[in-house]
């Protein structure tokens, strides 16, 4: 397919009909942050550490095994998470408390600083949480 480099490209049309009906739904929203925008999140791991990550919408979950998928309960979108996702996913039972799952995590994942899995674990976790998939319970 030729066009100019100044063009469309026409495969994005589908894409950008669904944002359109979400966005006329209030289901998204095209607020942008400016180029540069920053604001850092602070968080203390004590104030997480003996809550339990609970999955909600329980009905939504697919449990394949080795992976896990889940369709958002409000848009209908599939998440499907790789195998370290899912692990962690899989460990959000309400049962397990985030220490817990920090601590069988450093099992499952030895040749990570304990820095860098407790991080990327707790931007996972509250990722899931923003988009209303678990709630930590205490």
């Amino acid at each position: 397919m030729l066009r100019s480099r100044y063009s469309e490209d026409p495969r994005l049309n589908p894409i950008k009909k669904l944002a359109s009906i979400l966005e006329e739904k209030g289901m998204i929203s095209w607020d942008m942050q400016p180029v540069g925008y920053t604001e850092t999140l602070k968080i203390r791991l004590s104030d997480y550490a003996k809550k339990l990550p609970t999955r909600k919408y329980s009905e939504n979950w697919i449990d394949g095994g080795k992976q896990i998928s889940v369709f958002h309960p409000h848009t209908c979108l599939p998440f499907f998470f790789n195998k370290s996702g899912s692990r962690i996913c899989k460990l959000c039972d309400g049962k397990h408390c985030t220490e817990d799952i920090i601590t069988m995590s450093k099992k499952e994942w030895p040749s990570l600083t304990n820095n860098k899995l407790v991080l990327d674990l707790m931007r996972f976790l509250l990722l899931l949480e923003e988009l209303d998939l678990i709630e930590f319970v205490e």
